[in-house]
């Protein structure tokens, strides 16, 4: 009863990654397959995405097969240069943002990025 309480409360705090305000510098987008290697529905391409909190930038991908309308990956691309929520930890990059959240998997030295930061991210 205690314990719930206290959760409840607020009091008790998590020690899990904080979220960071960051900008969504820049995307890249690839086509995932090529010709006759493609299934018959249009699916959506490998994306990166490239984020700057501070002086610190995050890299990540998204690797998700989903077809091109209900690609989450896909709605993230077209808030290139806004603000979003992220939390980052060894291994993804949860993004939020207005009307979108998508999970992206950590990437370092993608070197395909246009910003230096990005590239060495």
């Amino acid at each position: 009863m205690l314990l719930t309480l206290l959760v409840f409360s607020g009091v008790m705090v998590a020690n899990g990654p904080e979220t960071k305000k960051a900008t969504l510098v820049e995307t890249l987008s690839d086509p995932r397959c090529y010709g006759l290697d493609c299934p018959p529905l249009p699916t959506a391409p490998n994306i990166a995405f490239c984020f700057q909190a501070g002086d610190v930038y995050y890299t990540g991908t998204d690797r998700s097969w989903g077809f091109t309308w209900g690609n989450k990956a896909m709605k993230l691309r077209k808030l290139e240069g806004q603000s979003l929520d992220i939390v980052v930890t060894d291994k993804e990059i949860r993004v939020s943002g207005p009307r979108v959240k998508a999970k992206l998997w950590v990437v370092h030295k993608y070197s395909l990025f246009k910003s230096d930061g990005c590239k060495h991210g």
